[in-house]
C-alpha cells in the first residue's frame, strides 16, 4: 500500500509501506478521509515528541471496510464505517469506572509510534468501529473525533441553559464546542479569536458576541455584555499562556473554566485570581467510547456543521503539501482533510 510516512522534523513522503496484518477481532478499513490535527502539524515540526518517526499519522478519519477477521460479526466489506481512535485497555480501574479516556495504557492511532490511518489502508479493532450514515460524507465522518472532543468538553461543564458562556480560540475545536454550547441554549455566546474570518465562521455558527483580543479589550467587551459579572462558563480551546490567562480574567467571581487547549506544556495564569475569586479549572481530554458514539449519531442526524468549518480538501499523496499550506496560512485556514480513494 501506499502511506504519508513521517520520517523526522518536516520531512513526511508519500511512499511504498507494508500493507497491514488484521487479528482475528479486527477489521482492514480502506481510508478515505483523514483530518489533520493541530497535534499532526505540531508532530510534523519536530515540536511535541509525540510523533516518533517513521509512522504513519492520522487520528480522525472515515472508510470502507474491506475485509474483516475471523472473529469479527455484524460488519462487511464495503460498510461505510467510522472509528474511534484511542485504544485503551478496559482492565485499569480508570477503564472500569469508564473514563477510558485517560487510561493509562491507552494507545492512540496515529501518535507516538502507532500508525494511524494517513494511508491506504489500516487495520482497527472492531469495537472501536461504527457505521457512518449513507448521507454523511467521509470528509464530515473524518470530523466526528474533534466534534467528539469538544462534547466531552462540554460534558465537563456545568449546564449551559439561561448562562453566559465564552469560548477562548475559534480553531476547529473551539468551532466545534460552539455547535454543541448552541444546544445547551445559554443566554448569551462570545467568542474571542485574533482572527476575523474565524470570528466570522464563528457568527454564522451561532456566536452572540465577537472578541478580536488585538483588536479590543477583551475583558471589557466580556463584562460589557454580562451585566458586570463576566462569564459563567469559559472554554479554552488553545491552549497557549495569553490564552489560558484569558480565560480565568474572563470568567465571573467563582465561575467554571474548561480547559480543552494542548498545545504548550507550561502555561502561566494569575494564581491569585484563580484563589481568590474561587474559580474552578477543569481540564478535558479526548473522549470516551459512548461520547464517540453519541456524536456519530448527532453527525449521522445530521446535526452538526463540519462544511464551514474545513476549508482543504486535497489527495492524502498530496499530504506533505497540505502540511505546509496550513503552517503557512493558519489565519486563512481552519481544517485540512486528506481524501483517499
Amino acid at each position: 500500500m501506499k502511506a504519508l510516512v513521517y520520517h523526522g522534523e518536516k520531512k513526511l513522503n508519500w511512499e511504498e509501506a507494508p500493507d497491514p496484518e488484521i487479528g482475528e477481532d479486527q477489521l482492514l478499513v480502506e481510508s478515505r478521509a483523514v483530518g489533520v490535527c493541530g497535534s499532526d502539524l505540531h508532530g510534523y515540526l519536530g515540536l511535541t515528541g509525540r510523533r516518533i518517526p517513521p509512522m504513519i499519522m492520522g487520528h480522525e478519519f472515515s472508510g470502507v471496510v474491506r475485509q474483516k477477521g475471523k472473529k469479527v460479526k455484524g460488519f462487511a466489506a464495503g460498510d461505510r464505517v467510522c472509528v474511534q481512535p484511542i485504544q485503551f485497555c478496559g482492565a485499569c480501574v480508570f477503564c472500569r469506572q469508564g473514563f477510558q479516556n485517560i487510561c493509562p495504557n491507552k494507545k492512540i492511532l496515529g501518535v507516538m509510534d502507532v500508525n494511524g490511518a494517513m494511508a491506504e489502508l489500516i487495520a482497527v479493532n472492531a469495537d472501536h468501529v461504527f457505521g457512518l450514515g449513507d448521507g454523511v460524507s467521509f470528509a464530515d465522518g473524518s470530523m466526528v473525533e474533534p466534534f467528539s472532543v469538544a462534547n466531552a468538553a462540554v460534558k465537563q461543564a456545568p449546564e449551559l441553559r439561561g448562562k453566559n458562556v465564552a469560548i477562548v480560540g475559534a480553531g476547529t475545536i473551539g468551532l466545534c464546542l460552539l455547535q454543541f454550547v448552541v444546544m445547551g441554549k445559554p443566554r448569551r455566546i462570545i467568542v474571542t479569536d485574533l482572527s476575523q474570518n474565524r470570528l466570522s465562521i464563528a457568527e454564522q455558527l451561532g456566536a452572540h458576541t465577537l472578541v478580536n483580543p488585538g483588536q479590543e479589550d477583551a475583558v471589557k467587551a466580556v463584562l460589557e455584555v454580562t451585566d458586570g459579572m463576566g462569564a459563567d462558563i469559559v472554554f479554552e480551546a488553545v491552549g497557549e499562556s495569553p490564552t489560558a490567562r484569558q480565560s480565568v480574567d474572563l470568567a465571573k467571581i467563582r465561575g467554571n473554566i474548561v480547559w480543552i487547549g494542548n498545545s504548550a506544556k507550561m502555561v502561566e495564569i494569575d494564581m491569585q485570581k484563580v484563589v481568590t475569586t474561587e474559580l474552578n479549572i477543569q481540564g478535558s481530554y479526548g473522549f470516551t467510547t459512548e461520547t464517540f458514539k453519541e456524536t456519530l449519531s448527532l453527525m449521522n442526524a445530521g446535526k452538526l456543521r463540519a462544511e464551514r468549518i474545513v476549508s482543504v480538501k486535497q489527495p492524502l499523496s498530496d499530504g506533505a503539501a497540505v502540511f505546509e499550506k496550513m503552517l503557512r496560512e493558519k489565519d486563512k485556514h481552519i481544517k485540512a482533510i486528506l481524501i483517499s480513494g
